[in-house]
């Protein structure tokens, strides 16, 4: 990392001056740009110190200069000293002492300056007093910028008083930093070219320099504490709280639908409860077809605008209408989807609008302003929740945040045919497709694996288990999906084993060296098991040929005891 440093005052070489008119003036760290990330070509920022503690460097080039920083409290009596133990015998070396910092500069001239005044040419400054409080710069160079050899720093405070008073951590977010990280992120997510997802953004612009720009209103606008330091340390005491402040809008799990058209079957927190296959523009009310028209344009059909045209430009005219509930936030979606030329393409807008809030490009979900919120997140009590949410479902201590208050249209009767109010899901039906109960949307949940896992030929048999937790207290509905690829012909057989202990079968036959992909509703829990604890999943490759799976997912639906 470099560091901005500028040329030291000749007014401060006087002590050499004798010296330095047989021997040239000592060379000095070369002038630096202006700004915050502005850097000299030639000055290293090599670490930080602390007193009582020493650095070792190496001078292996020409017009080197290697910097130190430290924190000082205001009077400090500071002795530096590049010490005779550590450093090459011969090697000329000098110090400058700039600061303190502010914003990211230590000034604009060395406060203080050595050539020669430790052991033989090795540089020393002694009793250094520091008339403010803040971070210091101490700049390593050699005399005619052209040493060479090992040298050792050494920082120390003779008087025991030197490091500055415990700063409070800040415990919020200034706001004008939090904008400043809202606009980058909507920034960042405007670009579908560059393709980020929410969480990507939103860590990247917590990066140093993106983060100035929301510091450097919130300094210029309404200043904080933290506005008084150099910019590294007030970055380094802001980024952590800006972080937890703001992490449930960008890194929890970005877009709350998922990254994928499909993957809004298994996303967790998402339901889809109801789905319709239109081919026709007869009979649709008049927000549905401003939905299906904005979802042409939003992919890319500019022209299309009416509903006819619509229906027309759809391949094989069908248009795919899906219902969703995003129970994090407690809200009614809808997604719209088509094919156009073997691609799937559309967009998810708000139940009662037409601004699309994500659009579906090839499959994949881009341009999403829907984060997940306060619901569905791990919790050990009930304070850990946001207001009106309780904390459900514990299992080991850990359970989901959910709105448990009672819906008005609880458990009435559904069926595939018949849907249920907003808010609520037709629970039953992977049993009995003719009726169902309507449940909370809270009550079922969908967990997901987290990447591949492999499993070696001639070991035979692999196991996972599943923590399930954030469920009401007995099972209504399982559901099971994966993708196994076998690596030659074998007998594979998967089960799936209940926090109550009860193992059922999900796949059991031979199968060749191929790609399976299983979508399962297991027979045999029996409606009234624990649900909330830890599920095993047992994969038995019976030929011991290897395999590898892909991913799984398992859907919990559950009731009350």
């Amino acid at each position: 990392m470099r560091v901005r440093v500028v040329a030291a005052s000749l007014l401060l070489l006087t002590a050499c001056a004798d010296e330095g008119a047989e021997r040239g003036a000592p060379v000095e760290p070369p002038a630096a740009l202006g700004g915050k990330a502005d850097v000299s070509e030639r000055v290293t920022l090599r670490g930080a110190l602390g007193f009582g503690e020493a650095a070792a460097g190496e001078m292996t080039e020409d017009l080197q200069f290697d910097a130190y920083t430290f924190e000082a409290r205001a009077g400090a009596v500071v002795d530096l000293e590049i010490t005779q133990r550590g450093t090459t015998r011969r090697i000329d070396t000098t110090l400058f002492v700039y600061g303190p910092g502010v914003g990211g500069s230590f000034g604009t001239a060395a406060l203080a300056f050595d050539d020669d005044s430790g052991w033989g040419p090795h540089a020393r400054l002694r009793g250094l007093t520091l008339e403010d409080g803040g971070a210091y710069l101490v700049v390593v160079g050699t005399h005619d910028g052209r040493g060479r050899g090992n040298y050792r720093l050494a920082l120390d405070c003779p008087g025991g008083d030197c490091a500055p008073a415990p700063q409070p951590e800040p415990s919020a977010c200034p706001d004008r930093i939090a904008a400043g990280i809202e606009a980058c992120v909507a920034d960042q997510l405007s670009d579908t070219e560059a393709g980020w997802t929410a969480p990507d953004a939103f860590e990247a612009c917590l990066d140093a320099e993106p983060f100035a720009v929301g510091y450097d209103a919130q300094c210029a606008e309404a200043p904080v504490p933290a506005c008084e330091l150099p910019y590294e340390q007030a970055w380094s005491a802001l980024v952590g709280p800006c972080r937890d402040a703001l992490a449930h809008r960008f890194a929890t799990a970005g877009c709350v639908f998922g990254d994928t058209w499909q993957g809004l079957w298994r996303t967790p927190g998402v339901a889809v409860t109801a789905e319709r296959r239109l081919r026709a523009p007869d009979g649709l009310d008049a927000l549905t077809g401003r939905q299906i028209v904005a979802a042409m344009q939003a992919a890319g059909h500019t022209d299309v605008e009416s509903l006819a045209a619509a229906f027309e430009r759809a391949d094989a005219g069908e248009i795919n209408v899906v219902d969703l509930w995003d129970a994090t936030n407690g809200r009614a979606f809808v997604g719209v989807e088509f094919g156009a030329g073997d691609t799937s393409v559309g967009a998810i807008f708000p139940a009662d609008g037409a601004d699309p809030v994500a659009v579906n490009g090839d499959g994949d979900l881009y341009q999403c302003t829907v984060t997940p919120g306060p619901a569905g997140r791990d919790c050990a009590a009930d304070a850990d929740c946001a207001e009106g949410l309780t904390c459900a479902g514990r299992a080991d201590g850990v359970g989901r945040c959910a709105d448990t208050s009672r819906h008005p249209a609880e458990g009435t009767e559904c069926s595939a045919d018949t849907a249920c109010a907003a808010g609520l899901l037709c629970a039953g039906l992977s049993r009995d497709p003719s009726w169902g109960l309507c449940l909370p949307a809270w009550m079922r949940q969908t967990f997901v694996s987290e990447g591949p896992t492999h499993l070696e030929a001639d070991v035979g048999e692999l196991t996972l288990e599943i923590p399930a937790r954030g469920l009401a207290s007995v099972d209504m509905d399982v559901v099971f999906g994966a993708e196994v690829v076998t690596e030659g012909a074998t007998h594979l057989t998967v089960t799936l084993t209940n926090p109550s202990g009860n193992e059922v079968v999900v796949f059991d036959a031979p199968v060749g060296h191929d790609t399976h992909w299983l979508d399962v509703v297991p027979r045999g829990f029996s409606g009234d098991e624990d649900v909330n604890g830890t599920w095993t999943l047992r994969v038995v490759d019976g030929g011991r040929v290897g395999l590898t799976l892909e991913r799984w997912h398992l859907t919990i639906g559950s009731r009350w005891d």
